[in-house]
């Protein structure tokens, strides 16, 4: 049986209300549209703001000779899937799961851009960019990592996996939302009475 406090973990309250609400409907809006849209890379969600720039430190962080090259291509989308996972594990060591769902929203919206990435490595039309090319030339990640490990011929099957994978951490983050949101709105109207 959980106890009173616990029970508290699992809603919003307040006016905290309505920018997770907004999450939740900005969310579903970003899914979507990456679900909807009529030539790939024509949708780019808010959160590429957040996840792109991890995405190239993550290849900086491994840009020494140290590491091989396919680690240093890899580091990018790594880092850009690991950032929401620790932010999430750091939501549930402080019991912060409104927050968590975000996370989880974000993680998922992360792993849409990457399935756009991928179904762009066998035709190549996406516009790169890379601080650290210095003005050279700049690898497409999944086309260097699918040719390198001869999945090239998977691409897509990888990439909409990939979108299954974030589409559904998505509507997951959505429900747990609006579901501690009601909760919370119950709530509120519980101790008026």
């Amino acid at each position: 049986m959980r106890t009173d406090s616990e029970e508290k973990l699992f809603l919003i309250k307040g006016f905290m209300i309505v920018p997770y609400l907004l999450c939740a409907v900005y969310f579903a809006y970003a899914a979507w549209r990456y679900a909807t849209v009529r030539e790939n890379g024509d949708y780019s969600s808010l959160f590429y703001l957040i996840h792109g720039p991890i995405h190239e430190i993550g290849h900086f962080a491994f840009s020494s000779r140290i590491f091989p090259e396919i680690l240093h291509v890899a580091a990018g989308t790594l880092f850009q899937w690991l950032a929401p996972v620790a932010a999430g594990i750091q939501f549930i060591r402080i019991r912060e799961f409104p927050a968590l769902a975000v996370s989880l929203g974000w993680l998922g919206l992360s792993m849409l851009d990457t399935m756009v990435y991928m179904r762009d490595a066998r035709v190549l039309k996406l516009p790169l960019t890379s601080p650290f090319s210095g003005g050279g030339e700049v690898i497409h990640d999944w086309f260097y990592l699918f040719h390198n490990t001869g999945t090239l011929d998977h691409a897509w099957k990888i990439a909409t996996f990939t979108g299954v994978c974030g589409w559904l951490c998505i509507g997951t983050a959505v429900l747990w939302i609006l579901f501690m949101a009601g909760r919370g709105i119950l709530e509120s109207f519980r101790r008026e009475d």
